[in-house]
């Protein structure tokens, strides 16, 4: 491999990482639960196609697949990396959630 390719290489990777949410998350760390749980896959990519769709919009999935993470956490790192000048806040109705986010 060449030093233009890589190169190349690490500028579509970097390209990717602001433009796709989900490859952000995967490139800041975040590789879900150590049991394998609330790893993103197929329901995750939707959501955020959809998102691009609609930005108002309501995920209504079961408990424990993710949404808060992808969302509140990932969603929110990844929006403020890409304009910094945004002001987001967040809130939840449940306390244990509150604090982790």
């Amino acid at each position: 491999m060449t030093q233009t390719h890589t190169l190349d290489a690490a500028l579509a990777a970097s390209r990717s990482v602001f433009e796709d949410q989900i490859a952000f998350g995967i490139a800041a760390g975040y590789k879900g639960t150590p049991d394998g749980r609330k790893q993103f896959g197929r329901v995750h990519r939707e959501i955020v196609e959809l998102k691009k769709e609609h930005h108002r919009r309501s995920i209504v999935i079961p408990r424990n697949h993710g949404k808060s993470t992808l969302e509140s956490v990932v969603g929110t790192a990844h929006e403020l990396v890409c304009d910094p000048g945004d002001r987001i806040l967040l809130a939840s109705a449940e306390r244990g959630l509150a604090k982790q986010l």
